[in-house]
């Protein structure tokens, strides 16, 4: 008797919501498309909740440059680009996910991650397929037009109400040093205005150099707050029993 009770209760739960019907059927939409760190284009795609489905996998495939020698990793890729892709748009990087484990899915043949707030979708293929691939494709490489750069993003949120006003900054960047190496830095600002009262602090959480020595080989050196190293799970290093509040130290690694 509790089975047939609950029974009907979950079917009226799965059922698509009155109004919802064209959401859950996907609609068209034009994204962006990218493969080992560079953009293929922008392509045609049914999006719906649950998959990503291309309207023109040939074209897409083609911008692949794939080994055509290679015949049943050729069929394996054109099948999948010609199917409903999974989004997988939790493995998303951005405002509401940034830590280190975001933008990136192993898989045995191919998938994509889905980005919601980019209308982009990124493209990965099993490893061990690489080879198959033109290898400059891999890694973007600089010309003699490529000149250093200074990348920033920030959020702002600004509050003014009666006798009360509070501004609140948080960025990061990064600005280009040599070919081969750049400085990186997350920083934060809070001030506020309440009557006869105020208050305001800057914090650089953040401050590291990074030198790649080669393409997949890199070190950093690194000053951290005690609450950024454990938000980043830089370690198993206990803290309860450091007198500072600031870290310093290297970071190594391969990409």
């Amino acid at each position: 008797m509790i089975l047939a009770s609950l029974s009907p209760a979950e079917a009226t739960l799965t059922k698509i919501p009155a109004g919802f019907e064209v959401i859950a059927q996907g609609q068209q939409e034009y994204i962006e498309v990218y493969f080992s760190g560079k953009s293929l284009g922008k392509y045609y795609a049914m999006v719906n909740l649950d998959t990503v489905t291309f309207l023109d996998p040939a074209s897409l495939y083609n911008k692949l440059e794939l080994d055509v020698d290679d015949q049943k990793i050729a069929h394996i890729v054109k099948e999948k680009l010609s199917q409903p892709l999974a989004r997988h748009g939790e493995l998303a990087c951005g405002y509401v996910r940034t830590d280190s484990g975001c933008g990136f899915l192993n898989t045995d043949t191919l998938e994509i991650i889905y980005n919601d707030e980019e209308s982009s979708a990124t493209l990965f293929i099993n490893p061990q397929w690489n080879s198959a691939f033109d290898a400059k494709s891999l890694y973007l490489n600089p010309d003699k037009n490529t000149v250093n750069a200074f990348i920033h993003q920030q959020d702002i949120n600004v509050l003014a109400q009666d006798d009360y006003q509070s501004l609140s900054i948080q960025g990061n960047g990064a600005l280009g040093i040599t070919e081969n190496s750049y400085i990186g830095a997350h920083w934060n600002f809070n001030g506020y205005d309440a009557d006869d009262v105020s208050d305001s602090n800057a914090d650089v959480s953040d401050l590291y150099y990074r030198y790649d020595f080669y393409v997949v080989i890199m070190c950093r050196r690194v000053a951290w707050t005690t609450a950024h190293y454990l938000m980043h799970k830089a370690g198993t290093l206990p803290l309860t029993f450091c007198h500072s509040v600031q870290l310093m130290g290297c970071v190594s690694g391969r990409h």
